[in-house]
């Protein structure tokens, strides 16, 4: 909680809880987020922010280089 209370600048801890429920469903054992984990945490984020501009999951983040790694590992 302090590291996602310190990373997002949140210090109410009842909002730190909610935003670490959404973090932590993008964890996964391979480093990548699925489609849908993304497209609701970005949902979530604009809910939050009030906005509607449309955002992909590009613009979120960038996983080609896990996606290189898995290919390397196998």
């Amino acid at each position: 909680m302090k590291l996602v209370e310190k990373e997002s600048g949140v210090h109410d801890p009842a909002v730190a809880g909610l935003l670490h429920e959404e973090v932590i469903k993008l964890y996964s054992d391979t480093g990548l987020v699925s489609d849908e984990a993304m497209q609701e945490f970005i949902a979530n984020a604009k809910e939050a922010l009030k906005t509607t501009r449309e955002v992909s999951s590009n613009e979120v983040a960038d996983f080609s280089f896990a996606r290189k790694a898995m290919g390397e590992l196998r």
